[in-house]
C-alpha cells in the first residue's frame, strides 16, 4: 500500500514536498487553490489545471499528457498532484499511462479526496457510458494529507466529504457513524478523518482489485452516480451519493433486516447538513409503467384495441436494422448491478438505445379483439419484451410478451398473459425450436 503522511500545516507540506522530490519533477495543482499561492514556495516546476466533472474526460487527459511531455518528464521523475477528487483521478491516470507509468504523490485538498479518492489506487475518467468507466488500478508512491487545506473549502464542499465519511461508518465503524450523526457542528476532528481513511485502507489491503469486499465501498454510489449524471452534475458527488445511500439503506432493510433506526439517524443527519433526501429524474431512463406490475410485463398506453389490419400495417416498421431501447427490466448491468434489480426496487436506470436486427415479424392469427399472436425471427441481443412494448406503443395499446426464453414466439394482448401450454396450438411443435433459435 501507499505510504500515508499526516501534516497539520501548509508550511509542513511545502517543506515535505521540497525535501522529497527528485530534481526533475512536476507539481500539478487544482486551479481552485491558485488564490492561496502555494506554488510560490515550491522548488519544482508547477502548473495549475482547471478541472470539473464535466471535463473529466479523455480530452483533459490528453492535455495533462501534453503538460508532462513539455516538462520533459522521464520515468525516473515524479509528479505531485494537489487537488480534489476529480483532479486526483485524472492526473493519476495520466501519470499511470505516461511513458508506461511515472511515480506520483497525491496531496488531497478536499475532505472527500482525503477520505476516498486519494486512497486505493483507482483512477480514471468518464465517457458516454458512465462515470469512471476508463481507468487503472495503480497505487501512488505516497499520500500526503495536510489538514490545513481543509480551511480552503466552502461549507458545501466540506459536507460532500462528510458523506463519504459517513459511508465508511455505515460499512465499517459504528463509532464513526454515531460520532457524525451526533455532532451538532458538522466540522469534525482529524482523529475521525484518520479513522475513516483507515477503514478504506483496510478494505483495499484485503481486496485491492475489487473482486469482493472492496465493493462495499461502492455503497450509495451505484444509484448516486446515476443521479449525478442525470442532474448533469448540478448535484455534487456528495449530494448524489447521499440520496443513493437512502435508497440502498432501504434495500438493506428489505433484504437484510437493517433496523429502521439506522435509516432514521442517517436521514436526520442529512437534514442537519441541509442535503436533499430525494431526487426526481429529469431524463427518461427507462419505460415507466402506469401499473403496480414490478415485473414490467405490461405497458399501459390506452384502451384502444388495434385491428388485425392495423397490426399488419405496423409490422414492416419493425423489420430490418432498427434501434431498440431495452426495458429497464432487462439484464443489462448498470454500474455493476442488473437493471431489473434496480427497477424492481423502483429505481430508474439509463439504458441507451442499441441497433438490433429483425429478420421477420409476422402475425399468426388474431384470436379475438383483445389478442393476437406473432412470430419473430431476430439476431442476438434482441430484447423481445422491449420489442413487444415498442409495437404496443406504436399501436397505442397494451403490450405483453409470453414467458419464452430469449428470442421467441410472442403475444400481444389487451390484458391477460397467454399460457405457454397454448403455444402448442400456434404452430407445429416441430417448428417451435426453429422459431426461437437465434438466426
Amino acid at each position: 500500500m501507499s505510504k500515508n503522511t499526516y501534516l497539520n500545516s501548509t508550511e509542513e507540506l511545502i517543506k515535505h514536498i521540497n525535501g522529497d522530490l527528485p530534481n526533475e519533477s512536476l507539481i500539478i495543482l487544482d486551479s481552485a487553490l491558485e488564490q492561496f499561492q502555494l506554488h510560490s514556495n515550491f522548488n519544482a516546476s508547477h502548473v495549475y489545471l482547471e478541472v470539473s466533472e464535466e471535463t473529466k474526460n479523455l480530452e483533459t487527459i490528453e492535455k495533462i499528457w501534453e503538460i508532462m511531455f513539455l516538462s520533459n518528464l522521464n520515468r525516473s521523475d515524479e509528479v505531485v498532484i494537489i487537488g480534489g477528487g476529480v483532479m486526483l483521478d485524472l492526473c493519476s491516470f495520466a501519470a499511470s499511462t505516461y511513458k508506461r507509468g511515472v511515480a506520483f504523490t497525491l496531496v488531497p485538498s478536499t475532505l472527500l479526496a482525503m477520505v476516498d479518492a486519494s486512497h486505493g489506487g483507482k483512477n480514471g475518467f468518464n465517457n458516454v457510458h458512465g462515470k469512471n468507466q476508463i481507468g487503472t488500478f495503480n497505487l501512488p508512491k505516497s499520500v500526503v494529507v495536510c489538514f490545513e487545506l481543509l480551511n480552503t473549502l466552502k461549507d458545501n464542499d466540506y459536507k460532500d466529504g462528510l458523506i463519504e465519511l459517513v459511508k465508511h461508518g455505515l460499512i465499517g465503524s459504528k463509532e464513526i457513524f454515531h460520532t457524525l450523526v451526533s455532532t451538532e457542528n458538522f466540522k469534525i476532528d482529524t482523529k475521525t478523518i484518520k479513522k475513516g481513511i483507515q477503514i478504506k485502507e483496510d478494505i483495499v489491503k484485503e481486496d485491492y482489485l475489487e473482486t469482493g469486499k472492496r465493493k462495499y465501498l461502492n455503497f450509495g454510489h451505484t444509484i448516486g452516480h446515476l443521479i449525478e449524471q442525470d442532474s448533469k452534475f448540478n448535484l455534487s458527488h456528495g449530494e448524489a451519493v447521499a440520496i443513493g445511500m437512502i435508497y440502498e439503506l432501504e434495500l438493506s432493510k428489505k433484504h437484510f433486516g437493517l433496523p429502521q433506526e439506522v435509516i432514521d439517524l442517517y436521514i436526520s443527519y442529512l437534514e442537519k447538513l441541509d442535503f436533499k433526501k430525494s431526487y426526481e429524474f429529469e431524463i427518461s431512463w427507462g419505460i415507466e409503467t402506469e401499473t403496480d406490475d414490478l415485473e414490467g410485463e405490461i405497458l399501459r398506453k390506452s384502451k384502444i384495441r388495434p385491428s388485425k389490419k392495423e397490426i399488419i400495417n405496423a409490422l414492416p416498421n419493425f423489420v430490418g436494422k432498427i434501434m431498440q431501447k431495452p426495458s429497464r427490466y432487462s439484464a443489462i448491468k448498470i454500474a455493476g448491478v442488473r437493471s431489473y434489480k434496480l427497477a424492481r426496487n423502483s429505481i430508474a436506470v439509463n439504458i441507451p438505445p442499441r441497433e438490433i436486427f429483425i429478420k421477420s415479424f409476422n402475425l399468426l392469427e388474431q384470436i379475438d379483439e383483445n389478442k393476437s399472436r406473432f412470430i419473430v425471427e431476430c439476431g442476438k441481443g434482441v430484447y423481445i419484451r422491449s420489442l413487444a412494448r415498442d409495437l404496443a406503443i406504436h399501436l397505442n395499446t397494451y403490450g405483453h410478451i409470453s414467458y419464452l426464453k430469449r428470442l421467441s414466439v410472442g403475444t400481444f394482448l389487451y390484458k391477460d398473459a397467454i399460457l405457454l401450454a397454448d403455444l402448442a396450438n400456434l404452430v407445429d411443435k416441430a417448428t417451435i425450436s426453429e422459431v426461437i433459435r437465434p438466426i
